[in-house]
């Protein structure tokens, strides 16, 4: 009897930089028949966050040079087409000594050599565009796609594409929508019973894998006037430090969340965050009211400044400037909202109106026919 023809597939994915690059990559793995997800790789940059990502979900990492494109003036943007060609050198002979069949990439300047790679190879590509404006590892790659997977409608830029461009919204863990909100502590040992009986709500701050400096600060700077309206579930990231005095009986804080985050999204009543498109992919699965501070697009192409004005459209989040915002501010937009059950009310139902498709299925489908 012949085999199904994603019994011997072998797909690779490419992506890396910041764990938005990451998980919704891992989002589309997940959905993989344990055939192909035994043969799958990963390949990523040499020293890039997506290693260590990427191997707790036990899947072959290959790492190869990479050149980061920086939005200023910068000595170091020389070196960047010598590191693309060795980074394009070196994904050739990954793809073809794992025998690639097909490839997914999520994105991120490590992505633009591997998808060049395979393309040299005769290898299938499909490419995925987070944000609502199109990024340039995005705008570089898409002529060398087969599919090109959309978050949203761009205009121009998808009738560019033809049919070769679907709008299928963003892929996120089926944990981030599964999660039970009586489990939301359990990761805190011995304070889960605690802030159980607190019978606050739920603020829950994200600053992303990496961590948002600005609103680490803001929080910390207004800890005691937001943990007393409600439990505080800070993720800080790694690249920034939890000052020694940021204690309450109220907060928690921790570099990273895995698994338990589906469980607190559930629980949550506010979340505040950037507006990177994963992040926001698995608020709205979870209708949960935002306040976001996105990237400046000051040191950014601006797509979060965009993707924020989306969220904004449908009424379900404040959008505050995060270059300008005070702590004091700050506070009294979290509490405001925290404190006036009918608005949390509306901007749930609100959720309604955003559109919602299981982007993850569908690229996973595509990438196993």
């Amino acid at each position: 009897m012949r085999q199904p023809r994603d019994a011997t597939l072998v797909v690779a994915f490419a992506g890396g930089g910041t764990g938005g690059h990451v998980y919704p990559g891992i989002a589309v793995y997940e959905r993989l028949p344990a055939s192909m997800r035994d043969r799958a790789l990963w390949v990523g940059s040499r020293t890039g966050v997506e290693r260590a990502i990427v191997e707790r979900f036990g899947i072959t990492y290959r790492g190869v040079s990479a050149g980061k494109l920086r939005r200023y003036v910068s000595v170091r943007n020389l070196l960047v087409p010598f590191q693309v060609t060795a980074g394009f050198l070196e994904a050739r002979r990954v793809l073809r000594t794992h025998r690639v069949d097909v490839l997914f990439s999520k994105g991120g300047f490590v992505a633009v050599p591997v998808v060049l790679a395979a393309w040299s190879l005769g290898i299938p590509v499909a490419i995925h565009e987070s944000d609502a404006t199109a990024g340039l590892a995005t705008r570089l790659t898409a002529p060398f796609a087969k599919c090109v997977f959309l978050a949203y409608t761009i205009d121009g830029f998808g009738r560019r594409l033809g049919n070769r461009s679907v709008v299928v919204g963003n892929p996120i863990r089926r944990t981030m929508v599964t999660g039970r909100p009586e489990a939301a502590f359990v990761s805190f040992g011995e304070r889960a019973s605690r802030l159980e009986a607190a019978g606050l709500p739920l603020l829950l701050v994200l600053g992303g894998s990496l961590g948002a400096r600005q609103i680490n600060r803001l929080v910390w700077n207004s800890l005691n006037r937001l943990c007393a309206s409600a439990i505080v579930v800070h993720q800080t990231g790694t690249s920034d430090t939890i000052p020694a005095d940021a204690v309450h009986e109220h907060y928690v804080a921790r570099p990273s969340f895995t698994d338990e985050l589906g469980s607190l999204y559930a629980r949550a009543d506010l979340v505040v965050s950037r507006a990177g498109a994963g992040s926001l992919a698995e608020i709205a699965a979870n209708r949960i009211p935002a306040v976001l501070l996105p990237l400046s697009s000051r040191i950014s192409r601006g797509d979060q400044a965009y993707n924020a004005r989306v969220f904004d459209q449908f009424g379900v989040a404040t959008v505050l400037n995060t270059d300008r915002t005070e702590a004091e501010t700050f506070a009294s937009t979290v509490v405001g909202i925290l404190s006036d059950r009918a608005k949390l009310g509306k901007m749930r139902e609100s959720y309604r109106a955003v559109p919602t498709t299981d982007a993850a299925e569908t690229i996973a489908a595509w990438l196993r026919s």
